[in-house]
């Protein structure tokens, strides 16, 4: 993927998730039950970003590294 088709792939993510309340409550409660300590803040945050005309994948390193953080805080998965 180039950085225009990573762009327009975000862009439709978050325009999906962010006209739909009830589809992105259950896309983060399931997070949640995943990564109990994900920032919900930080997922709002890159919904927000990404409806700026002149957004750029770039700008969401901070709400990234929110999220990462709650993978790598999240307890490890039985077998």
């Amino acid at each position: 993927m180039n950085k225009h088709e990573i762009k327009q792939a975000i862009t439709g993510i978050s325009n999906l998730l962010g006209n739909n309340p009830e589809l992105l409550q259950q896309q983060l409660t399931s997070l949640k039950a995943f990564l109990p300590d994900l920032d919900e803040a930080a997922i709002q945050g890159i919904i927000e970003k990404t409806k700026a005309a002149n957004f750029q994948p770039g700008q969401l390193t901070e709400e990234l590294e929110k999220v990462v953080s709650a993978f790598n805080s999240a307890p490890p998965k039985e077998s």
